[in-house]
């Protein structure tokens, strides 16, 4: 099951309900006059705020919503009321809704923007209950990566500050460094920190160590990897590398 995902603001529920009230001037319903009376308003204050002349203040908004008889909810398409119910409902249920960035994580591609979201994904909530701001994520291709685990199409990761400021080298942790992203081990040791992992075959693919005194380390440590593996949907059968 994955849900599309619509970033609802205030200025897209405002648009959507000036479009509904053009909607009933076009079909009819109402003229400018009628609609000004109807809801209270003066005509030349509604005329521009339907041209776009004035803002729709929230005085105004609510009197529309009264005269045309809606609510809030009525300006929600329903999808994105579904997605709003699957976000909060898992938080004390055994799903939780997780987010599927666009892009790939690994050396050749951008690291992912956390705030590009492809789709939702559910995943079972009791296996990451201790961790916040989670992120499921396609991994490039990566030789160090595909040296030490095999075949890793997805990870998921937690952006939780609480695990990035305090590296553990047994963890594996999404770094980013010259924009691209890296899952690679680390280590802390004077200041800096040791990247674990960085040369194949083929040479070197990233820094072998970053100093901290020009680079705060949350900056570089992008989120720790709870998991990995090649089907997010089998996630019984993934190694959990925490």
């Amino acid at each position: 099951m994955a849900l599309s995902h619509t970033r609802l603001t205030l200025a897209t529920l405002q648009n959507r309900l000036l479009m509904a009230v053009r909607y009933r001037l076009s079909n009819g319903e109402y003229t400018e006059r009628s609609l000004a009376r109807h809801i209270g308003v003066s005509q030349p204050h509604v005329h521009n705020v339907l041209k776009g002349v004035r803002g729709l203040s929230t005085e105004v908004g609510d009197a529309l919503l009264r005269g045309l008889d809606f609510s809030l909810v009525d300006l929600i398409e329903t999808n994105e009321l579904g997605l709003a119910l699957a976000q909060r409902r898992p938080r004390d249920r055994a799903t939780q809704m997780v987010p599927v960035l666009r892009g790939r994580l690994g050396p050749d591609s951008p690291f992912p923007n956390w705030d590009d979201v492809a789709e939702w994904f559910p995943m079972p909530g009791a296996l990451f209950e201790n961790a916040n701001r989670l992120a499921l994520v396609a991994v490039g291709k990566d030789a160090e990566l595909g040296q030490a685990f095999g075949r890793v199409d997805y990870a998921l990761l937690s952006r939780d500050e609480s695990f990035r400021a305090s590296v553990v080298g047994r963890h594996w942790y999404a770094i980013q460094w010259g924009g691209t992203g890296l899952i690679r081990q680390l280590r802390a040791e004077n200041e800096r920190l040791v990247i674990l992992g960085q040369t194949t075959l083929s040479g070197r693919v990233g820094p072998s160590f970053v100093e901290l005194n020009d680079c705060p380390q949350l900056r570089i440590v992008r989120a720790i990897v709870l998991w990995a593996g090649r089907d997010p949907r089998m996630i019984r059968g993934l190694r959990r590398w925490t």
